[in-house]
């Protein structure tokens, strides 16, 4: 029902946030050489979006789905300094294993652009960070404002959105906006739950190495998507783009709302 409306007819920008509310803890020495952007961007995040933007495969099975997904990541433009925002907590560089003065990012935000028919001139924009206020991996699709007022709520109604949680548990929903029952014109946003549901207790990983000694290739990524995954980041890693301090438990710097077109917000993920 909704798949007919992915594209960029009717929406307008697509945002993912993987918030985690822990700390680098006992991880300083392996973190502090690698990063968010090397950790969770390049491959989490990325296969994330190119779950929600790919195509449906011509054809059933898994692995038609992961090459609709190669063509997703494929087509996703290299990260230049100025789509980029890197973040540090206060604190990092107390950790234990954590270098002297180090400026690798437990937080990243980037601006991404597709190109290809169904995605062209969609805003799309992934954050990532720690010692954020929950954990949680949320995908939020803003549709365009309809061309017909029909309400006359003007411009102080907010966009209707479909919402994915994947972790730590399942859930979908509708945000869509009305008019606020009773007299006046009034906008209203009523949140729609279709599906929620307690995580399956299997860790990811688990999963994972599972699937591996099952022989089950599916739920990894082609060795071409891993390489145009590192062609994206590439460009941005290490210190070309300047690290911003942030406070614990907030959303990261303020930096990373300069990615977003004009008018929009982060979405937060609600714990």
């Amino acid at each position: 029902m909704i798949e007919p409306l992915l594209d960029n007819t009717h929406v307008e920008s697509v945002q993912i946030t993987m918030a985690e509310a822990f700390d680098v803890a006992d991880r300083g020495q392996f973190y502090d050489r690698t990063g968010a952007i090397r950790d969770v961007v390049q491959n989490h995040m990325l296969q994330v979006l190119a779950t929600v933007l790919a195509d449906p495969p011509a054809s059933g099975g898994h692995s038609e789905r992961r090459n609709e997904k190669a063509k997703l990541v494929g087509a996703l433009r290299p990260l230049t300094p100025k789509d980029t925002v890197r973040g540090q907590y206060e604190g990092y560089l107390d950790v234990a294993g954590v270098a002297a003065g180090s400026t690798t990012e437990s937080f990243v935000a980037v601006r991404l652009a597709v190109d290809s028919p169904r995605w062209d001139g969609v805003h799309v924009a992934i954050r990532a960070g720690q010692c954020m206020p929950i954990t949680a991996t949320e995908v939020v699709v803003r549709f365009h404002r309809p061309a017909h007022d029909f309400f006359d709520l003007g411009t102080s109604a907010e966009a209707n959105t479909l919402r994915f949680r994947i972790w730590p548990e399942a859930q979908i929903g509708l945000t869509l906006n009305g008019k606020k029952p009773g007299a006046g014109w009034v906008p209203e946003a009523v949140d729609l739950a279709f599906a929620q549901q307690a995580g399956s207790g299997m860790r990811p990983y688990d999963r994972l190495i599972g699937a591996a000694l099952d022989g089950e290739r599916w739920l990894f990524a082609q060795q071409q998507t891993v390489e145009a995954a590192w062609r994206i980041v590439d460009p941005v890693l290490g210190d070309v783009v300047p690290v911003q301090p942030y406070p614990k438990g907030s959303w990261g710097p303020e930096e990373a709302d300069r990615l977003l077109p004009e008018g929009e917000v982060w979405h937060e993920p609600a714990g």
